[in-house]
């Protein structure tokens, strides 16, 4: 289980705080990142108490673009910091291939400053709006280096999502 809001908060009220589990679902967010998203209590997926309140917890339909609204919150240094520090949790473990599972943006970022690290970084494209959105698909398929390295899982009804596909490499 995720921390809840109020456990967030007990973080920090000042500066946004979220949690996600590894596959996106679901999300959880402290008072002041529920603020800055404009997150309330009638979207659908945004959970909420049995007073009506929000508990911080959002769920599918809207993990996909709340996600990615928050991950966007950060500057490129913050996202290869924060990978910095997992690979260098995973690396004492013996760990010498991480699996990048994000959007974009983020991948982006991540890979600017793929001779620098110490593992092996495979990239898999998170999807904006869900797996059946193909907006950063349209933006791989035409970026070269992307897209020789990407994984990328196609289904038969047109949906996609690279983190399938990585089970399965």
């Amino acid at each position: 289980d995720l921390m809840t809001k109020d456990e967030l908060d007990e973080i920090s009220t000042e500066h946004p705080v979220f949690l996600y589990h590894n596959d996106g679902h679901p999300y959880a967010f402290n008072t002041r990142a529920m603020e800055i998203l404009g997150l309330s209590p009638e979207m659908p997926g945004v959970l909420t108490d049995e007073s009506g309140k929000m508990n911080g917890m959002v769920v599918d339909p809207a993990c996909a673009d709340v996600g990615e609204k928050a991950f966007a919150l950060l500057e490129d240094s913050e996202m290869i910091e924060g990978f910095r520090r997992l690979e260098d949790y995973a690396v004492q473990y013996g760990v010498t291939t991480i699996f990048a599972k994000e959007y974009l943006f983020a991948l982006k970022a991540i890979l600017s400053q793929r001779n620098t690290y110490k593992t092996t970084v495979k990239p898999m494209m998170r999807t904006p709006g869900g797996c059946a959105d193909h907006r950063d698909l349209d933006v791989l398929l035409c970026d070269e280096e992307l897209k020789k390295e990407t994984t990328v899982c196609t289904f038969v009804d047109g949906a996609f999502d690279g983190w399938s596909a990585a089970n399965f490499e």
